[in-house]
């Protein structure tokens, strides 16, 4: 039995579809090459340091704050446990939007992304890093690239998402286009005929 190209061809495209359960439409147009890439390189790039970084940081953090606590120098031991505890349970779910906002283009990720960054990652990094009594240099020494990280990832994603918004409108726009055309031509041949 002899498979001829063009089968193949169908054959093979209809896979994807099989193995990962997606639609037709959107995995060719996934798989188009000249579709679009739309996703922050500069965005990936620190969100894939920051995953490393988080975790020291954390453990840093952790560290310090048993190390306070067993010579008695908080004056809120219980605040910055709340912090580090917010800290610990919202990170991974930040650094996961990031990543799957940005490299699945989907906006309403990203700027759930944007959201935790500004919320509480920002705010209790601050605190942490600057605010708490007492503050050794060791905070602030993980603690200022901490901050550089975060403001980093807001900007890049900030405009990753205005980028990201402006193409998927434009896409969507010239479908729409597209769309009344073919109408507009399937209701002239019709009326020809």
């Amino acid at each position: 039995m002899h498979c001829k190209p063009l089968e193949m061809n169908k054959t093979l495209k209809t896979i994807p579809n099989q193995v990962f359960d997606t639609p037709p439409a959107t995995a060719s147009s996934f798989l188009d090459p000249q579709r679009d890439i739309l996703c922050s390189l500069p965005l990936q790039i620190a969100l894939h340091f920051n995953v490393y970084y988080s975790i020291a940081w954390i453990i840093v953090q952790i560290i310090l704050y048993l190390y306070k606590l067993g010579k008695s120098l908080f004056t809120s031991p219980i605040i910055d446990a709340i912090f580090i505890i917010i800290w610990i349970l919202v990170e991974p779910l930040r650094l996961y939007c990031g990543y799957s906002g940005n490299l699945r283009e989907r906006m309403s990720t990203l700027y759930l992304f944007i959201l935790l960054t500004i919320a509480p990652q920002l705010a209790v990094t601050v605190y942490l890093s600057i605010i708490q009594t007492p503050r050794f240099t060791l905070d602030l020494a993980v603690g200022v690239p901490m901050l550089a990280f975060l403001v980093v990832e807001l900007v890049t994603g900030y405009f990753g998402a205005r980028f990201m918004a402006k193409k998927q409108s434009e896409r969507f726009y010239l479908h729409l286009a597209s769309r009344v055309a073919m109408g507009d031509e399937g209701t002239e041949m019709g009326a020809m005929g």
